[in-house]
């Protein structure tokens, strides 16, 4: 049981990863690059709602990280520079858009939600195998 997530959060945070992978799976499948690139990025998205989710609150995370970005000063706190990654990586895929090439993107995806199991994982105290 983890400290810092009610279980409302880490059902939420499951729910988002389980999507993140369906998503990334559709990506996988899809042979239309366009269609496979923005299913790539909504599946980062969702990999890093899960992440936010087993914070706490996404929309305030959401407004944390941003903040920091818009600051444009080196981000100490190693968590807030990993949300802050993460948001720079999704932010890069999605701005490039039809320039990104279908396997880049869903390498990408496929790291991007590696670690958002990860961290999830780790705040929640779930096993990462029942994400998928």
């Amino acid at each position: 049981m983890s400290l810092l997530v009610d279980e409302y959060r880490r059902n939420w945070a499951v729910r988002f990863l389980r999507e993140a992978n369906s998503d990334l799976s559709t990506a996988e499948r899809t042979p239309i690059p366009v269609m496979s690139i923005s299913f790539s990025v909504m599946a980062m998205r969702k990999a890093q709602t899960s992440v936010y989710y087993s914070m706490g609150d996404p929309s305030y995370l959401a407004i944390l990280v941003n903040g920091a970005l818009e600051r444009n000063k080196a981000v100490e706190d190693p968590t807030m520079k990993f949300l802050t990654n993460l948001e720079l990586i999704i932010r890069s895929c999605a701005n490039k858009g039809e320039r990104l090439e279908k396997n880049t993107a869903i390498y990408s995806a496929r790291i991007l939600i590696g670690l958002a199991s990860r961290m999830v994982s780790l705040l929640t105290g779930l096993d990462s195998a029942g994400f998928a």
